[in-house]
């Protein structure tokens, strides 16, 4: 049996073995099963391994473990040369979880930059499970002002994911991005935080946003609060909007 081969199906065992109780099997049968500091030694020198998917199978399953020994072993790879690896990195620290370094936010916030896109919706969702003290996210602030479009989309969906109360200046600019998709996930998160601004950016992009999507999650997000006064601006865009999907979202609650 290939080396390799032997050595990636005992890193795929490794985990049941060590959660189930039972000795790993295939290229070492009568080895006993190792311990998790043992378990973590091995998935830490195989993030180093010269094959991506090596390195990929190893970041997740020492995320499945939840050992947070390694977790600067995780945030390095954050920076490896290959997405599946870095994605995987990404969602590694998600599953970690619980108090985490400002580096780890750091380089979390960084991926949101990516060039793949899995890689900058892993950061948003292990931001999201992380969901770390506001002033650990202060280079957040950053990104919406990013020149690409898909990061500042990335941006809007991380905030989506956490306590986005003391962001709501900064996404009801969002509101009003030329990014469509940034628009809509700003338009979300706003229907979700309290804020002074809430009811009338939401109106706005009803009334006025060029896009039908955009007009359709702020009907949903007005449909969802308990002002009646709503339902004259929700009646109106239900008979005349030009988009059926709209005019079905804008439909006033009984």
């Amino acid at each position: 049996m290939d080396s390799r081969f032997c050595l990636y199906r005992f890193l795929l065992l490794l985990l049941s073995a060590l959660s189930a109780g039972l000795p790993t099997a295939g290229c070492a049968p009568t080895s006993p099963p190792p311990s998790p500091a043992e378990a973590v030694k091995i998935l830490v020198e195989l993030t180093h391994d010269a094959h991506p998917e090596m390195r990929r199978t190893a970041v997740e399953s020492l995320g499945k473990i939840g050992n947070r020994i390694a977790i600067a072993e995780v945030v390095r790879l954050l920076g490896d040369e290959s997405p599946s690896v870095r994605s995987a990195a990404a969602t590694a620290l998600g599953r970690l979880g619980g108090p985490t370094t400002t580096d780890s936010i750091s380089a979390l916030l960084h991926a949101l930059e990516d060039q793949t896109e899995d890689v900058r919706e892993a950061a948003a969702q292990a931001l999201g499970e992380i969901d770390p003290a506001p002033d650990m996210l202060t280079e957040m602030a950053e990104l919406f002002t990013a020149l690409r479009p898909e990061v500042r989309r990335a941006a809007v969906l991380a905030l989506n994911r956490i306590d986005s109360t003391r962001w709501a200046a900064v996404l009801s600019k969002a509101a009003s991005d030329p990014d469509e998709v940034v628009r809509q996930r700003a338009v979300a998160v706003l229907g979700e935080i309290e804020s002074p601004d809430r009811v009338r950016l939401l109106r706005e992009r009803l009334v006025e946003d060029p896009n039908p999507a955009v007009r359709a999650e702020a009907a949903y997000r007005l449909r969802t609060l308990p002002d009646k006064e709503l339902h004259a601006v929700l009646d109106r865009a239900s008979a005349t909007d030009p988009s059926v999907i709209v005019r079905r979202w804008a439909r006033a609650v009984e």
